[in-house]
């Protein structure tokens, strides 16, 4: 869980490297670490590598699909690759999730700036403009 949080403040400055790895050391610690997949696909989000990002988000759900963030970054990248039907789905999901696990933390590991609310505003607003 450490490593998780060094590489969410790495990426944070912008050390999209370090980062990586931090998630790659994470996942030879524990390979079924959802969090560690979903950050190193919000990383690669980043740099613009939407299929790269979409293929470590898909891990990522496979193992804990009560992300709701790991949902709404999938809805993101469904979005930015041109598949709406896709992103549709995913911020459905991301509402889903929200509204009937409100126990669970919006990353659990990752550290984020908002809670439930906004992130069901922000999903809400990316399907009206859908």
């Amino acid at each position: 869980r450490g490593r998780l949080l060094k590489g969410y403040l790495l990426g944070g400055r912008g050390q999209v490297e370090g980062a990586t790895a931090e998630c790659t050391k994470a996942l030879d610690i524990d390979p079924v670490f959802a969090q560690a997949y979903l950050l190193r696909g919000m990383l690669l989000e980043q740099q613009g590598d939407w299929e790269n990002a979409i293929g470590e988000v898909k891990k990522a759900l496979y193992l804990d699909s009560s992300l709701p963030l790991a949902h709404f970054t999938m809805a993101k990248l469904r979005r930015s690759a041109g598949d709406r039907e896709g992103a549709v789905r995913e911020f459905a999901s991301t509402i889903r999730v929200l509204r009937d696990h409100p126990e669970i933390a919006v990353a659990a590991d990752i550290p984020v700036e908002f809670d439930h609310q906004v992130l069901r505003q922000l999903a809400e607003s990316y399907l009206k403009k859908l």
